[in-house]
């Protein structure tokens, strides 16, 4: 350690109890115009629940207000994408190179190769077999704007540094728990504008969910990292509490079950889960108590959860005969699929019933009805090697940005089973800034958090 480095040491140690990571930005592994590239980015990513909620309630129509959240979410995306070209700019020679000479592989092929294969393949299906083409071209530019999105993230990352990129994460999940409050206060004020799976600010109501499930699993990876830091500790607590009681109102039985789940799972590869479990369930219950007095309208509440029958169709909320359905168009063709988000205009045909519903509801059966077999084989076999690696990638350097990111990417993969969050840019925003944040080579571990 240079004489700097102890002098900034020695300042900090003098500083006033507060949040370390956001102590710790004179770290070497980030420059400063990376870190402030960062912080920019955190402050649009945290600001888009708050301005769609805004928009929302300052739109006299509720077609036009989502239109206007949606635009939101995209031009965020588009920034950050701006962003990440100008942290890859901001890094030195050397580090670009390093950068060029070690390219990403998944699969024994290189990461960029697989994606043009998997999206060449999405676009012939799509404008050869698919029967609505322009909502598929679309759906299919918003995935390519994610990817960029997330390589975006991963230029920052190595730009700013594992402390700014906790940093974005902190921020991003603060403003999205704000949000969250306030959009359950506006519903409560105006149920019938929303009416049944409507949600203020987030479109619908699983969709809410979807950030809600992510906002709880990086406060997660927060308190695991929180040991002896009670000002963090407490916080963190607070917030999942917050957080697990705006779930149980949105009564998303999927996402409360999948969010337990993978936690529990993650809990058993990284010993600093275990060793919060305790208070992490406690924050779980003291926040399904508080859901219970706050009253529920249409499809909301904590007991219209309780009170559906526990029978295995009521549990899959339709989803069983949505599902039967798609098997059957997968049938009509398993080796091509028939394009991305087609499920609509196949519906037209198949069963007009079903034509009100966006998607399948399932990532592999999602996956089946638009690339086939062989696309899906790819895909699954990625998705579960890339997760196996980085069990052990945040096992060997678990700093609290990768810890949740890990989380979120868990939580995400085990919602996706049973709802549409690889679907919309509100929850692919939070995958693509965890997978940016894996994704990326750190330099060096950071230096000890300082309280």
């Amino acid at each position: 350690m240079n004489q700097f480095q102890q002098k900034n040491v020695m300042q900090r140690k003098d500083l006033p109890p507060g949040p370390p990571y956001f102590e710790s930005c004179s770290s070497s592994a980030g420059s400063g115009r990376g870190m402030l590239l960062v912080n920019v980015a955190s402050v649009i990513l945290a600001l888009c629940p708050v301005l769609a909620l805004l928009l929302d309630v300052s739109s006299p129509e509720l077609s036009e207000a989502h239109a206007r959240i949606y635009v939101v979410y995209l031009i965020a995306l588009l920034l950050v994408v701006f962003l990440g070209v100008a942290a890859r700019l901001s890094l030195d020679r050397k580090r670009l190179a390093a950068i060029a000479s070690e390219p990403g592989r998944l699969l024994g092929v290189r990461t960029n190769w697989l994606f043009l294969v998997i999206i060449t393949w999405m676009l012939a299906t799509t404008l050869l077999i698919g029967p609505e083409k322009g909502r598929g071209l679309f759906k299919i530019g918003e995935i390519c704007l994610v990817v960029a999105f997330g390589l975006a993230i991963s230029d920052l990352s190595k730009a700013g540094g594992p402390h700014a990129m906790a940093r974005l994460w902190w921020v991003l999940a603060l403003g999205f728990t704000i949000a969250a409050v306030a959009s359950v206060a506006v519903q409560l004020e105006s149920p019938e504008r929303y009416g049944s799976g409507g949600s203020a600010g987030f479109i619908h109501i699983r969709m809410f969910g979807f950030s809600l499930a992510a906002a709880i699993a990086i406060l997660t990876g927060f308190l695991a990292h929180s040991r002896g830091l009670r000002r963090r500790y407490a916080v963190c607590l607070a917030g999942l509490t917050v957080l697990w009681c705006v779930l149980f109102w949105t009564a998303s039985r999927g996402g409360i079950a999948t969010t337990i789940f993978a936690t529990l799972l993650c809990a058993m590869f990284f010993v600093q889960l275990r060793e919060v479990l305790v208070p992490w369930v406690a924050a779980i219950v003291v926040g399904f108590l508080l859901s219970l007095p706050i009253p529920g309208y249409f499809s909301t509440g904590t007991l219209t959860a309780i009170d559906h029958e526990m029978t295995v169709e009521s549990l899959g909320a339709g989803r069983l005969n949505i599902w039967s359905n798609v098997l059957t168009l997968i049938g009509q063709s398993p080796w091509t699929g028939h394009g991305y988000a087609q499920f609509p205009a196949l519906m037209e045909v198949h069963n007009p019933d079903l034509v009100r519903v966006a998607h399948a509801h399932n990532i592999v059966l999602e996956s089946l009805l638009a690339v086939g077999i062989p696309g899906t084989l790819i895909l699954a076999a990625a998705a579960i090697v890339v997760w196996f690696r980085w069990i052990f990638d945040v096992r060997k350097d678990n700093t609290v940005d990768r810890l949740a990111a890990f989380l979120v990417i868990t939580v995400l993969y085990g919602y996706s089973f049973v709802d549409a969050v690889y679907y919309y840019p509100q929850s692919l925003l939070f995958f693509a800034v965890a997978v940016g944040i894996l994704g990326s080579r750190q330099a060096q571990r950071p230096p000890k958090e300082i309280d």
